[in-house]
């Protein structure tokens, strides 16, 4: 899985004035789209969930928030994913 650590990594090696195009998504959009469903999802499942969108998507397409989606989808029965009236985090 990649992390901020293998990025910062990464990028270390070229000016940083080099051009470049990125799109990064974090634990934080994963947690506050579930959040948004009224839903509250355990670091371990985001982390999880992070993971396999990194490895399956599609490059022609990229990473969307219906890809976020669909994965929350697929993991509804994931004891790392809790329906809540509220999600406070």
């Amino acid at each position: 899985m990649s992390t901020i650590k293998t990025a910062i990594e990464r990028l270390s090696k070229y000016p940083p004035d080099s051009p470049a195009c990125m799109v990064l998504w974090l634990d934080d959009d994963v947690i506050s789209r579930a959040n948004e469903r009224k839903l509250t999802v355990s670091d371990e499942l985001t982390a999880e969930i992070l993971e396999s969108l990194e490895h399956t998507h599609d490059a022609n397409y990229g990473v969307t928030w219906d890809h976020i989606d669909a994965a929350l989808d697929s993991n509804l029965e994931h004891e790392g994913l809790i329906k809540s009236a509220e999600c406070s985090s």
